[in-house]
C-alpha cells in the first residue's frame, strides 16, 4: 500500500507544484510519502490555507493517507523545523 501512495501522492505533488523538494525536507529522514505529503502541506499553508484544510485535501485526494500517516507527516515537519503553521 505505502508504494501505491507514494505513486499517488507524486502524481498529485507533481500536478500541483513544479518544484523540488525544498533542500531541508530533502534531508530529513522520512519516507518518500511523508516527504510529499509535508511538501504539500508547506504549499497549502503558503496558499493561505490551515493545517486542518491540509488534511482535508490529502484525504479528499488521497484516501490512502490515514490519519496516522498524516499525523506522521506532521512529525517529521515538526522535527524538522518544517511545520508551516503555528501551534
Amino acid at each position: 500500500m505505502a508504494e501505491g501512495l507514494t505513486k499517488r501522492l507524486q502524481v498529485l505533488h507533481e500536478r500541483l507544484i513544479d518544484e523540488p523538494l525544498p533542500e531541508e525536507l530533502d534531508r530529513a529522514s522520512c519516507g518518500p510519502h511523508v516527504k510529499h505529503l509535508a511538501h504539500l502541506a508547506m504549499h497549502a499553508a503558503a496558499s493561505g490555507a490551515t493545517a486542518e484544510q491540509w488534511r482535508a485535501w490529502v484525504r479528499g485526494h488521497a484516501r490512502e493517507a490515514s490519519p496516522k500517516l498524516l499525523a506522521e507527516a506532521e512529525e517529521c515537519m515538526r522535527g524538522s523545523g518544517l511545520w508551516p503553521w503555528h501551534g
